[in-house]
């Protein structure tokens, strides 16, 4: 990687492509922070308890862990645009259940319609950005998708602010809240449809039939990862539990302020707002430095500020300002690595064959436990949140060294071909795999 890189022109197309590419991540983040909130404005009105908070988080979460597991196969056998093209109309349905829910019932529906149709849409999506732009460019486009990502926080956070502070109801704010996502996921669709496939994609499978059941597509897409399971399992366990911390804060914060620290929601949705800022700023910081040299030390600063962050936050005992001092702490280091930067290795350590299957493994993986230990965090930060935070602290240090001495040494393959791309790419398979690097 060459810092130089950074000051070349990217084409308008590349931007074009991140942009909608990247716009599962901002729907991925608006509705796991419309969760948080919006299911807790739900409470009184269709008599929500902590534990249903908590399941139907979960819920979410593990379908989106499926969704991915599913879906990352299908875009490898069947092609990237025709499988977002699809899930995003599932994800409309989804949203629309939880912006009419007349129940509890409708709203345990949408949450899983919505997770497996988001968990389909990110790795294909993903792949398409990284395959449609130029080597040089890859890490900044594909970490492009975190600042959309931090963009998809700030629509919920506003609406949430004007729910709260004009009075009108809560049921009334979380059901617009749950229904700007279904408009921003409509307008999405539409758009995409102008985009092209992959070219890369395309080259890679011109001799493979795409004539196979759903069931054979994945079975398809695990075995492509022969030789890369090492790579899987380091970035999955690198991933999954470094974003833990970030799932319990995206979908917990309003709760835990409002239920467990006793500040109204009024308090919450002004603490919320000051992650707007935050979210753009270290997105930006990561895309400045993520096709550079710099990137690992960035990452692992980055790494040592979530881990402080969360011991502040324990050490607070949930007094308001050092609690709040140390989840902004937390959220400014993640922005410099954490997801951004498993969305950018996972472009770079895979083959384009079996690049979604390996993202979207991940993301189950990751997705998954998330949502088992979603189930259990409303009851657990209502018993002992300080035990909370401690224990989130300890996980972050773990993946921080999974990160800095496991996935950081694996090969780097970056533009490994296929045979059937060498037509297409003038670059064979033998020749794209000799060096390995360090990222």
């Amino acid at each position: 990687m060459s810092e130089n890189t950074v000051k070349v022109r990217v084409p308008g197309r590349v931007w074009r492509t991140a942009w909608l590419g990247g716009m599962a991540s901002w729907i991925d983040a608006g509705v796991l922070v419309s969760s948080g909130v919006a299911f807790t404005f739900y409470i009184e009105a269709l008599g929500l308890t902590a534990w249903d908070i908590g399941a139907l988080s979960a819920l979410i979460t593990a379908g989106l862990a499926v969704g991915a597991l599913v879906g990352g196969p299908l875009g490898d056998r069947f092609g990237r645009k025709r499988v977002f093209s699809i899930d995003l109309l599932v994800l409309i349905v989804g949203l629309a259940l939880l912006t009419f829910a007349p129940s509890v019932g409708f709203l345990y529906a949408g949450a899983v319609v919505t997770g497996l149709a988001m968990g389909a849409d990110l790795p294909v999506s993903l792949a398409l950005v990284a395959e449609e732009t130029p080597e040089q460019f890859r890490g900044r486009m594909v970490g492009f998708s975190q600042i959309l990502w931090g963009c998809g926080t700030i629509g919920v956070i506003v609406l949430s602010n004007v729910v709260t502070f004009s009075g009108m109801s809560l049921e009334l704010g979380a059901r617009i809240i749950f229904g700007h996502l279904l408009v921003i996921a409509a307008i999405t669709w539409l758009l995409r449809q102008t985009l092209p496939e992959s070219r890369e994609w395309v080259a890679s499978t011109a001799s493979i039939p795409t004539q196979t059941t759903p069931g054979h597509a994945v079975q398809t897409g695990l075995r492509a990862l022969k030789g890369f399971w090492p790579a899987v399992i380091a970035l999955a366990l690198f991933y999954a539990i470094g974003n833990i911390a970030n799932n319990t804060g995206g979908q917990f914060s309003f709760f835990i302020i409002t239920q467990v620290g006793g500040a109204s929601p009024q308090v919450a949705t002004l603490v919320l707002t000051g992650f707007i800022p935050l979210g753009l700023i270290t997105g930006f910081i990561f895309i400045r430095f993520a096709d550079t040299k710099y990137r690992i030390p960035v990452f692992v600063f980055g790494g040592i500020l979530t881990v402080a962050g969360m011991w502040i936050a324990a050490a607070s005992g949930l007094s308001l300002v050092p609690y709040i001092a140390g989840l902004f702490i937390g959220a400014f280091g993640s922005g410099l690595g954490g997801e951004a930067l498993f969305k950018v290795w996972t472009q770079e350590k895979f083959p384009t064959r079996s690049r979604a299957t390996a993202q979207g493994l991940g993301i189950f993986i990751c997705r998954g436990a998330a949502a088992i230990v979603a189930v259990f965090t409303p009851a657990l930060a209502a018993a002992n949140a300080t035990a909370l935070y401690w224990g989130l602290g300890v996980l972050n240090l773990v993946s921080l060294l999974i990160g800095f001495f496991w996935v950081r040494r694996l090969r780097d393959v970056r533009m490994l071909r296929d045979q059937a791309d060498e037509d297409a790419f003038g670059v064979t398979e033998a020749h794209a795999t000799a060096p390995t690097t360090v990222a």
